[in-house]
């Protein structure tokens, strides 16, 4: 997935929470009951502007959330300033001159701000999801991860989070990890590599309904790549009552080879799979028929 501001494809959608105050010492109150949520899932968004004095913190936090998304800047770190003036035992505006600094790639100011957000804030998922996106990006990788894995464990619809710990669970084989991170994310969310890394993980773990699922999407959208035809292919033929399935799908790739509509990077002889594959599979038949005979008997 592509790593992006948070903002730019979640939104914190705040409930269960009273109005914030000068003078309220409670900052905790100010994320309870939050959580990240897709922003399809969003049926409009606020206008970005400056609330007009007297609104309540929330209304702060959905009008700068779409400055966000707008990608005014400007307008994100202004908002922010002000938040922290009208609400300083909130943490949203730090957060939000967090984002800006991220933005910027000013990340040690970035990871600043955001620390004094998780000061005020206690453990709120979102903020530990920015904290380990600014360690990525500052290269600082091993605890960028137990960031993304507090993110997730505090709030399991932060998909992002979702996917980065599967693709690093994915390098360390820790498979079964692997699909239990992807069953948080979305199926509209996952890119290339993630399909990928889905099929794999599921035919390691031998969850070839699994696999089949993520080799049929990655076949029928990526039509001319000979390997995820191959990968297809494989996976029917570890499902036993799909051989047949199988063997077709070898066939047709053989033939696409023959006419140049796709192109064998790998030292596979099609020829002889596909006549193993047919042998194993008349053999199968003949034991399968010998048996029924046998109970007829």
């Amino acid at each position: 997935m592509k790593n992006i501001i948070l903002l730019l494809s979640l939104i914190f959608v705040v409930s269960c929470a009273s109005t914030g105050t000068k003078t309220n010492p409670d900052s905790v109150k100010y994320t309870k009951g939050s959580r990240a949520i897709a922003k399809k899932d969003v049926s409009s968004w606020t206008k970005c502007q400056t609330p007009k004095e007297g609104k309540d913190w929330k209304n702060w936090v959905d009008v700068t959330n779409s400055c966000v998304k707008k990608g005014d800047w400007a307008k994100v770190r202004k908002n922010a300033g002000l938040m922290l003036e009208h609400f300083p035992v909130s943490p949203w505006g730090a957060y939000f001159y967090s984002l800006e600094a991220y933005e910027l790639q000013h990340y040690d100011r970035a990871e600043w701000m955001i620390e004094k957000a998780l000061s005020m804030s206690g453990e709120a998922g979102i903020f530990y999801f920015q904290k380990a996106k600014i360690l990525q990006a500052k290269q600082e990788e091993g605890i960028a991860r137990q960031a993304y894995i507090r993110a997730f464990e505090l709030d399991n619809s932060l998909s992002e989070a979702a996917a980065y710990l599967a693709v690093l669970s994915f390098k360390d084989q820790d498979y079964d990890r692997v699909l239990n991170y992807l069953n948080a994310v979305d199926e509209d969310q996952k890119d290339e590599s993630l399909w990928v890394v889905e099929m794999e993980s599921a035919r390691a773990t031998k969850d070839f309904k699994k696999a089949l699922n993520a080799s049929s999407f990655l076949v029928s959208k990526y039509t001319k790549n000979f390997k995820y035809q191959l990968r297809h292919a494989q996976v029917l033929e570890e499902i036993p009552e799909k051989r047949k399935e199988a063997l077709q799908a070898y066939k047709k790739i053989h033939k696409s080879l023959k006419n140049g509509s796709l192109r064998n990077k790998f030292d596979v002889n099609l020829p002889d799979k596909i006549n193993s594959l047919q042998n194993a599979i008349a053999k199968a038949e003949a034991e399968a028929a010998a048996s029924e005979n046998d109970k007829a008997k």
